[in-house]
């Protein structure tokens, strides 16, 4: 396989009309010129059964990596603010038009995504309450058959303390709305498999010497 190359292009405007706020918006544009996806392929393989105990060669459909070139454009936007005391509020959204230049779907492109993130923060305390969400992209294949993943949202929150300067501590919840992922076939009705990674917590410690 060749390496993911791309020429990129790229335009953005930001104005930051506060302290610490900003409000952006920015074009891109991709040229895929190799890029992995996957395909299928028929190798032949040695194969044992009860009738065949010496073996014989029987054709196998494989999905294999293989490269393919695309294009992908869209539009990014940011919006950042401290609303009131040490209280802000952090957003942005992306829009993205990806396709493979045989008209097929690009891998793992999802057409919007988008971030609201809410926080506090002080000398010695912070707090950031994040929902994050994509819409329904290409996965992959399946025994040759094309599957997606479903739009899916995910909340998140982390709680920071600061002890000393050289002492940090911090709690950070992923999944804390539990979400379902969902994959299915040529439409959400041919669904293919359900997975729940559940509630993950991780506690953090930090020193500097």
């Amino acid at each position: 396989l060749k390496p993911v190359r791309s020429n990129n292009f790229d335009a953005t405007l930001e104005y930051y009309f506060a302290t610490r706020s900003l409000v952006a918006a920015s074009l891109f544009y991709m040229d895929l010129t190799s890029f992995v996806d996957l395909g299928t392929v028929t190798k032949s393989f040695l194969t044992f059964d009860q009738a065949h105990p010496n073996g014989f060669m029987m054709d196998y459909l494989l999905t294999v990596p293989v490269n393919k070139s695309g294009k992908a454009k869209g539009v990014e936007l940011a919006y950042e603010q401290p609303l009131f005391g040490n209280f802000g509020v952090s957003t942005n959204y992306t829009y993205t038009d990806g396709k493979l230049d045989d008209g097929g779907p690009l891998l793992g492109a999802s057409r919007s995504i988008y971030n609201i993130v809410g926080y506090y923060e002080d000398d010695r305390f912070s707090f950031r309450l994040a929902y994050n969400y994509r819409s329904k992209f290409y996965s992959g294949l399946d025994r040759s058959t094309a599957f997606s993943q479903a739009g899916v949202g995910n909340l998140s929150a982390s709680v920071g303390f600061k002890v000393s300067d050289k002492f940090s501590v911090t709690l950070d919840a992923r999944n804390l709305n539990d979400p379902t992922l969902k994959y299915y076939a040529l439409n959400e009705d041919q669904p293919r498999a359900f997975y729940k990674n559940g509630r993950q917590y991780f506690l953090n410690a930090r020193f500097k010497f």
